[in-house]
Formats: C-alpha cells, structure tokens, sequence
C-alpha cells in the first residue's frame, strides 16, 4: 500500500464498500436493499478507552491464544465469563475453546467467521469462546446487508 496511515484492514474495507455501491447502484428501483446497522453508530469517537466500555452486543478483533488459520479473528461479545457456567457439561458442548489464562475481565463471545464473499462474514452463535479483555485489540462495526445475509465490516 502506498497510502501512509491506512492499514491493510481499513484499505479492504474501503475497497468492499465501494463496490457494493457500484452493485447496489445498478439493482433495479423495484428491489431496494435493506442495510440494518449491528449497533447505533456513534458519530463521535467516544471519551471512554475500549477496554472500559466492553458490553454485550460489541463485536471486537482479539488476538487468540492458540494456533488461529484465520487472518482477521472477530467475535461478538454475549457476557461476561461470570455471568454463565464455563465449566457445566451444558457449556462444554458450545465453548469451543477454554478459558485464557490472561488476568482481567474475560468473556463469553460467540465467533464472527468470514463468509463465502470477500469482506462477508457471519455470525456463529453456536461457536463459542472465552476472551480475556487483554487480548481484544479493537472494536469494529458491522453493518448487516439483509439481502446477502451477510455482516460487513463499516468505514
């Protein structure tokens, strides 16, 4: 990339928004496409650092503890670790991966996974996985497109 301070997520981003308006510019008038937002999106950047306002609902980048073939590792956050049994038999059969053993607040997150369409991705309620706060390195917003079913990453 030649462009100085945009990093390689931010480029692909751009890159598939700008080419779902080309597409979305050539649908017929008759089929309007519903994009529902994942999230309010604030029009300002918050006050209050990441690592303090984690919530439910959030969707976040982590860095995972174990060997991952995915480029870019999502997850949605559910609750927090306390709020749910990690160690029932109930749980052994949705947490896909254990605890970390990093220190803090950990969560329960369901996995974002990349779709079948570059820059798609989807939700898996059923995959699961417990992520200390220290290892989410950021938050990211989604958009939802109902007409692909699909969750993209927004500007």
């Amino acid at each position: 990339m030649k462009t100085r301070g945009v990093t390689q997520l931010q480029a692909k981003t751009f890159y598939t928004k700008f080419w779902s308006k080309h597409i979305d510019s050539q649908a017929l008038p008759s089929a309007p496409l519903v994009i529902e937002k994942s999230r309010v999106v604030q029009p300002q950047k918050p006050t209050v650092p990441f690592k303090e306002r984690i919530r439910p609902g959030m969707v976040v980048e982590y860095k995972p503890n174990w060997d991952s073939p995915l480029k870019q590792n999502l997850a949605i956050v559910l609750c927090p670790e306390w709020a749910v049994d990690s160690k029932s038999p109930e749980a052994a059969e949705t947490i896909i991966k254990g605890g970390s053993d990093a220190e803090g607040p950990k969560y329960l997150c369901a996995l974002v996974t990349p779709g079948i369409m570059a820059g798609a991705y989807t939700l898996s309620m059923w995959s699961q996985v417990i992520i200390a706060a220290s290892e989410m390195e950021e938050e990211i917003t989604l958009e939802y497109d109902a007409a692909t079913r699909f969750y993209y990453i927004t500007v």
